[in-house]
Formats: structure tokens, sequence, C-alpha cells
């Protein structure tokens, strides 16, 4: 019967494996580290740009509306969208910290109110938002939730849309099915799922952090809504099918 000793091959594969479990770790908590300063860091970022944003409301409130409408309107179209990417990269660093409760909210209500908001946007982009709401349709869904999940679409499809063609965000109803549609006029997207995953972006050329579809696919999956992407008639259309009784 042969001895093991510490030069035999067992002994030489236990520590190789203990270097590279000892390196695994290392490497694990390297990672945590610089996660948690960027998570920090971002969260400092974003609590500074607050106060910033607010003067300038203030400051585009008091533009002359007369002599300098087409200036105001790009102000207010860049707040907007600032105010959008604020509220985006806070949910995203907050969504597991908060507790979100969920209520009977209007949905064609709410979508309205969302599209009225991203109007301003639209116009310095020279498109418009065209809707189809039906009435008086309900979810049970958190407010917060709800609104980024229409206004990360819109944002989306204002970006990556065409000037002089119109979005549209239609909401209809059936027995069976409820179903929020967005299109907008564009090339055909490659891929349709990598799309919602966090920082990627359909175009490169196009300025954006590549977490709004993460948002809507995160929020979509805590909900149950079914996201479907097809390309039809020269329109990329995002429809979502939330769950009926």
């Amino acid at each position: 019967i042969s001895i093991l000793t510490k030069d035999d091959e067992i002994s030489k594969i236990s520590r190789t494996y203990n270097w590279l479990l000892n390196d695994l770790k290392n490497q694990i908590e390297t990672k945590q580290t610089l996660l948690s300063q960027f998570k920090t860091f971002t969260a400092n970022a974003i609590h500074q740009v607050r106060t910033p944003l607010s003067v300038i409301k203030i400051a585009h409130s008091m533009i002359d509306d007369d002599t300098h409408k087409e200036a105001k309107l790009h102000i207010l179209s860049s707040l907007i969208s600032m105010e959008h990417l604020y509220d985006s990269l806070a949910f995203t660093l907050q969504k597991d910290k908060i507790e979100l409760l969920t209520t009977t909210l209007n949905l064609s209500s709410i979508s309205k109110d969302r599209v009225n908001l991203f109007s301003p946007v639209a116009s310095a982009m020279d498109t418009q938002i065209h809707t189809d709401i039906r009435e008086d349709i309900t979810v049970q869904m958190n407010k917060i939730e709800l609104e980024y999940l229409l206004d990360n679409n819109l944002s989306n499809a204002l970006k990556y849309g065409q000037p002089f063609r119109p979005i549209t965000l239609t909401l209809s109803q059936s027995q069976n099915e409820l179903i929020l549609l967005f299109e907008s006029y564009g090339e055909k997207i490659a891929d349709t799922h990598a799309i919602f995953e966090r920082f990627n972006r359909q175009d490169h050329s196009k300025q954006g952090s590549g977490i709004g579809l993460h948002i809507v696919a995160t929020i979509c999956e805590r909900y149950q809504i079914i996201i479907q992407v097809t390309h039809e008639d020269g329109n990329n259309c995002f429809r979502h099918f939330f769950p009926t009784k």
C-alpha cells in the first residue's frame, strides 16, 4: 500500500484548488467593494443633480414666452429628459430598498398625463405623440412603477423614432386582453431580447443611459406583464399584455 505524501498528485491538486479559491474570493471582494463605491458615487451624484435641476426650472419659468418661445420649448424638453434620467437612476438604486404598495389605478388617465408631460419633448424633436386610449381602464399596480413603465416606453419611442414621424400610444381592452401599445417608425430591432438588458442601447449613435427598457422589463416581470416586440409597416411595436382576471 502506497502512502500519500506532500508531493503526490492529490496534494498538488489540493494546493492548486486552494490557490484558485483564495484568488476567486479576493476578486469577489474587490468587485463588491467597487460596486459599493459605484453605488455610493451614483447616489451622491443623483442627490447633487436635484438642486441645479430645480434652479433651471425656476429660471425657465421666468423666461418671456413671446420673445423666446422656441428657446423655452427646448429648455423644457431638456429639463423633462434630465428629470426622467434622474428618476430612472434613483428608481434603479432604491427599488430594492423601499416597499412599493399597489392600488387600483386609472391606466387611461395616467397614460394621458404622461403623454402630456412628454409632448414638449416630442415637439422639440419635430414629432408628435398620437393616442388612441380607451377610457376608464384600471390596473392593480404601484403608481411610481406604472409611471416609469409609461415614461421609459415613451422616451425610448421618441429617442429611436424618426423626425416628422409621429409615435403612437394605444390602450385597448377586450374581454380577454388588456394591451398597451407603443409604436414608432424606425429600422427593425435586430435583437429584441438584448434591448431589455441593463446598459444596452439599440443605436450607439443615440444618446441614452441604456437602463430605460431594463426598468420596463423589471416592472413587467414583477406584475406578470408580457412584452412582445415586433416590426410592422415600418414601425417598431412594443405591446404590453396585462394579466386579466
